[in-house]
């Protein structure tokens, strides 16, 4: 008769006598499946998140200071000077006034 060995078992009262016993091998079988089903849901939740946050783009942000002021529109003229710089057109920027200069930090 074979018996799973996490399972309860429900006797007569002719077996309560005898023992059911569970070898070496087995408790070693069963203590490896349990191992080997965590190490597995431990490796799918490692790729799945390193796919998420491979996915997920950082807000690049760049400063540079140029030479006059910032003008009545910061962003466009920080905007303009790094086209200038030949620099990627960034999406936004905010200006500060420095005396003859500004400073832009702008997302790209």
């Amino acid at each position: 008769m074979c018996i799973h060995p996490l399972k309860r078992v429900r006797r007569n009262k002719s077996e309560k006598d005898s023992k059911i016993s569970i070898n070496k091998s087995d408790k070693y079988k069963i203590h490896t499946k349990r191992i080997m089903r965590s190490v597995a849901l431990l490796l799918v939740s490692l790729v799945l998140v390193s796919f998420i946050l491979g996915h997920v783009k950082e807000v690049e942000a760049q400063k540079d200071i140029f030479l006059g002021g910032c003008g009545k529109d910061g962003n466009k003229t920080c905007i303009d000077d790094f086209v200038k710089k030949g620099a990627m057109k960034p999406k936004s920027c905010e200006c500060d006034d420095f005396g003859d200069e500004h400073l832009c930090r702008c997302t790209m």
